[in-house]
């Protein structure tokens, strides 16, 4: 398989990953450091090391920043769900109801929640409560970015 770019390539990884395969060697002039790079700017460099680890002669230096990044993904993960789980078992008990949306769901369906990184929790709250919530959040230490009335 030939590949037109680091871009392509990345894809090829990603394929690899899911399918648990392994990844035909990087062309000689391609740099798996952009390739590196190219991913954690789209937020798939976590996925694509599953499949990095399966090749061959990676540079030492590039490959533990790489698994560096794949598991910070892992932690950040662990602490979003501690934190999405505190936030709705005080909104829960205040009994203000929320509705999961965007990426808060869609990672629960990949084959690994830390697999699907995300910066923030998407919850939908009803308007009544939206003032209730937004105090619940900033009593947990939780900075509140955007407020949409529909």
């Amino acid at each position: 398989m030939s590949f037109k770019s680091e871009q392509h390539y990345l894809i090829h990884l990603l394929k690899c990953a899911l399918t648990d395969t392994t990844p035909q060697p990087l062309p000689q002039h391609f740099s798996l450091e952009s390739v590196f790079y190219f991913g954690k700017e789209h937020e798939v460099a976590n996925i694509a090391f599953l499949a990095v680890e399966k090749l061959q002669n990676v540079e030492e230096k590039l490959f533990n920043k790489w698994k560096a990044y794949y598991y910070s993904c892992i932690k950040r993960d662990i602490e979003q769900q501690n934190l999405l789980g505190q936030v709705l078992s005080v909104l829960t008990s205040n009994n203000i109801r929320t509705l999961q949306v965007q990426g808060t769901v869609v990672k629960n369906y990949y084959p690994s929640s830390d697999l699907r990184t995300m910066t923030d929790i998407d919850l939908i709250v009803e308007k009544q409560n939206l003032k209730k919530a937004s105090q619940v959040w900033l009593d947990l230490g939780i900075k509140v970015e955007s407020l949409r009335l529909f």
